[in-house]
Formats: C-alpha cells, structure tokens, sequence
C-alpha cells in the first residue's frame, strides 16, 4: 500500500501537511501541523501493516488514537486482536460530552482555520450547559429544551431559526457519535419550513432603481446588478480590481465567502463557440461610463428603496442577476458567476422562474436605455447657513423653532439636534402655545 505525506496547496489550512493511503478504495488522509509530525505518523503506518493490520482495521486504530498519547504501532499491537474479536470502537460509557468535544476537536485536523474556530466557540457554548454531564444521561426533552432557547442575532431568546437550530443539532449528535452513541437523540427533528421561492426585480424595476441612483453609486448598483456581487463585497472591493479595460473583475480571498479568490472573466475554451460569457456585456457598458467607487450600501439602498416607493428584496439585485443570467447562459455559467461550486444548487434556486424574452431585455439594459427622461438629475445637498450659537439661541428664544426652521430651510428636528450637540438653550416644549392662550 502506497504511503505517501503531501502539503496541501490550500493555504487556509490549519494543518497543511498530509499523509494519504487508500482503504477500500477509498482514501484515508490524515492532517498534521509539521510536516516531521507528518513523516513521523507515516512510518508508524507502514510499522503498524508489518504487524499484521490491514487498511480497514488501520483506519480504526488511526481513530481510537486521536486524543491519546500513544503510539500508533503500540495501539495495533495491544488491540488488534480485540477490534478482530468484538469489532469495538467505543469509548468508556462514562465519558463526559466534555471529553467528546475533545475527542472531535483532536480529531479535526483536516478543517480550514475558520472552521475550527468556529468549532470551537460552538462547542464552548454546548459544553457550559452539557460539559460535565455524562453522554449517555442527556436526554432529547433536554435538548429540545436548549434548542428551544437559542438566540437569534440580535439576542432575543427563544427566537433562534430553524435552520440555527438544526446546525446545532447536527453538532451535539456529532459529538455524540464521535463517543460511540450509533444512533443519538433518534427521536428529535427540528422542523424545517419549505424552501420560499427566490424573489427578484422585474425589469421595470431595475430600470428604475439604475435610473434613481446617483452618478457616484451607478457603478456600485450595476456590480450588484449584472454581475451579482454581494452588496457587502463591493463596500470593500477596492477600485482597482475591476478593469474595465481587460473587462476582469478580481475578487480577493479574504472578500469572497468560500474565501478563495475569484476572476470574473470571459476566456475561450476549444473553439470560438465554446465560450464561458462571464460579466454580461452592459456591465462594461455601465462600468465605461460611471467608474466604480465603494460606498456604504445602506445609503444607498435607502435611495433605492424611496424610489421604488418603499418595496424593496433582500438580496433582490444579486437574485435577479442569478435569474436572468441563468436564462441566457445556463447553470454553469451562472454557478461560476456567483462563485458557487454546486451546479445543483443553481439549478434549486433560479432555474425556470424567468423566461428567455425577459433576460434578454434584461441584458440589453445599457445606459442610453436607462438614462432617458425618467433619470433624474442629481442635487448635491445644500449646506445650511448655521448662525452663530449665540445668534442661533436668540432666534429661538424670539420665536418658535418652526419658524426658525423655514428661515434657515431646514427642518424643526434639525434644530433640536444642533441644539442638544451644542448646548444651546430653548425654550422648552409647549412654551410658545401656553404664551398664545
């Protein structure tokens, strides 16, 4: 059997090096920091298969091992002959779901540095309330009870989504079946509500949300349009890594959610007609005229959201560039659009909701179609005149602050927020209707 120790090419590893051998046709990799950790545990496997051990009961020993201190050729020697016999893989029947959470850590050598974090903050949370506890004796009324009362993202307790729920679900079991439990908390399922269709702009509306924003943001809207870049990536995209020229758009690792980058392009392939199309052509059409410039999306977006008369979709633009790309293009086109690796997962979501005729208007949606009388100008705001804090204290006090409002052509509210920044003196509410009576 062919042993071989290997780094992995992905930087974002936490253990970059392997050791990689195959049983039953099917390859067992085993990840390590150094790589003398690495040569070290291959020369105890090649030890361990002149004792006697095939790859199949390798494989066992490889996982009793995790978490111990011993040597993997001894482990062969003093229980080979046991996992023969009785076929035992588990642990004491009074380990804590604490040790579990130690065990499955040891054992996730293999997960990118972002995961194992993740893990364990995860897993710290579950061992507060399931730590001490011995595995077998936690019950699934209990966990339900914890799954009951997770938190959503702004803290409301018991208001956790199903999808939450289910994710820490599958990591308790985890842990679980990680001590030797075959089939854990068998009776406990978190409903999951079915999939909502994917919602998205007409092409009535896209025209109007390109024609409501300003020249500075028309660059950033036509990104999360046509080539359907999360609004949170281009906040922080920096300007440089979309040429125009070259029609690329470069997306760097540490943007991108599978955190690898990306090269938004189109390359020929073989002839002339096998082609991947990339961004769509009016994005460049766009991008010539109004350059790209990062800004907060929340400002934005409320301009947007006033012109379409408060209807507004999350994620709308990025869903609708999906959509109609997927009409015109096909699912592999559109997965490497969006930087997905799932071909299926394209195919759930934007296949057959959109009709060929609508992406091709949609694709055709160039400046010269948008910018016509329905665009309106821009106006920079105007500054307002502040007097002086002195100046300011004696109008309000001569008259009321809606009076001094429409002098300075602003709003009463403005005032009253000068006034409190400022410390600046007013008379108090309802002074002004007590003098008239």
């Amino acid at each position: 059997m062919k042993i071989s120790v290997t780094k992995s090419k992905d930087g974002s590893r936490s253990a970059p090096w392997m050791v990689r051998y195959y049983t039953d046709r099917r390859a067992v990799r085993r990840f390590f920091e150094t790589k003398e950790e690495a040569e070290l545990r291959a020369k105890e496997i090649r030890e361990s298969l002149r004792l006697g051990a095939n790859p199949t009961e390798l494989s066992e020993a490889c996982r009793l091992l995790a978490g111990t201190g011993h040597k993997l050729p001894n482990i062969v020697q003093m229980g080979l002959q046991f996992l023969r016999e009785s076929e035992a893989t588990r642990v004491s029947p009074t380990a804590t779901f604490a040790d579990g959470v130690a065990k499955l850590l040891a054992e996730a050598t293999n997960c990118r540095r972002k995961t194992l974090a993740s893990y364990r903050q995860t897993f710290g949370r579950l061992n507060e309330t399931f730590g001490a506890r011995v595995a077998t004796s936690i019950t699934s009324r209990e966990v339900q009870s914890y799954l009951d009362l997770l938190s959503d993202r702004q803290g409301t307790v018991g208001k956790a989504s199903p999808y939450t729920k289910q994710t820490v679900l599958v990591h308790i079991r985890m842990i679980l079946r990680g001590l030797g439990i075959n089939n854990p908390l068998p009776k406990l399922d978190v409903r999951i509500p079915p999939a909502r269709e994917i919602e998205f702009f007409t092409n009535e509306q896209i025209r109007t949300i390109l024609a409501a924003a300003d020249p500075t943001e028309k660059g950033m809207v036509a990104l999360a349009t046509f080539a359907a870049i999360r609004p949170e990536t281009l906040e922080r995209l920096p300007p440089e890594c979309v040429n125009v020229a070259d029609k690329i758009i470069r997306i760097p690792a540490e943007l991108s959610k599978d955190h690898r980058p990306h090269f938004l392009e189109t390359i020929p392939i073989g002839t002339d007609r096998e082609v991947r199309p990339g961004p769509p052509a009016v994005l460049w059409d766009w991008l010539s005229k109004y350059p790209f410039k990062p800004r907060k999306w929340n400002s934005v977006q409320r301009r947007l959201r006033r012109a379409l008369k408060g209807v507004w979709i999350q994620d709308g633009l990025r869903h609708s560039g999906a959509t109609y790309y997927r009409a015109k293009y096909g699912d592999a086109a559109t997965a490497e659009l969006l930087t997905h690796a799932s071909i299926k997962m394209v195919n759930e979501h934007y296949a057959g909701i959109a009709t060929r005729a609508q992406a091709e208007e949609f694709l055709s949606m160039g400046v010269n179609q948008v910018a016509g009388p329905t665009l309106s100008p821009f106006r920079p705001t105007q500054k307002i005149p502040w007097p002086s804090d002195t100046e300011l204290e004696q109008m309000l006090m001569q008259k009321p602050a809606v009076l001094v409002a429409k002098d300075l052509g602003c709003s009463d509210s403005m005032i009253s927020k000068r006034c409190k920044l400022r410390g600046i003196r007013k008379r108090p509410r309802g002074a002004w209707t007590a003098a008239q009576a």
